[in-house]
């Protein structure tokens, strides 16, 4: 009898079912992953354009109140209005993140207190089961609540 070399059928199986049982188990975590990093990229660059806005008000930087307004999938620094005129800067948002609460919100010259001032501005960026609320509150300071 001549010895053969080789896999059997059941030792080919038990690979490949070993092997698909790991990438199910490492693409759960992954995919957790890519949605944290786009939420916190989205809430970053939202972060900045209200910074930006609110230093460009303060500044007094143009004749014009600076804001920032939601577009498609595009957050907005303008003067003025958010129309394409007024636009200044642009920050793209994450496919994988959604953003809601964020209405056009301009900066008073000087103080930088966002229009209007009677209430809260909340931001909410979020993806799945993770999401952070950005807070403007009447004097124009930001914070960031992870959810």
């Amino acid at each position: 009898m001549k010895n053969i070399l080789g896999f059997t059928l059941v030792e080919l199986a038990l690979v490949i079912a070993v092997g698909a049982i790991l990438t199910v188990s490492g693409s759960i975590p992954v995919s957790a992953m890519l949605k944290k990093i786009a939420v916190d990229s989205t809430s970053d660059n939202m972060l900045l354009a209200i910074q930006n806005a609110r230093q460009n008000s303060v500044n007094s930087k143009d004749t014009e109140s600076w804001g920032v307004c939601l577009v498609s999938n595009r957050i907005y620094v303008f003067s003025g209005t958010c129309d394409s005129n007024g636009r200044k800067e642009s920050y793209t948002l994450q496919s994988l993140s959604s953003v809601s609460g964020l209405n056009t919100t301009t900066f008073s010259k000087l103080y930088a207190e966002p229009n209007p001032a009677n209430g809260l501005l909340n931001v909410v960026v979020s993806s799945g089961s993770y999401s952070k609320t950005l807070s403007v509150n009447a004097s124009g300071g930001v914070s960031v609540i992870v959810n």
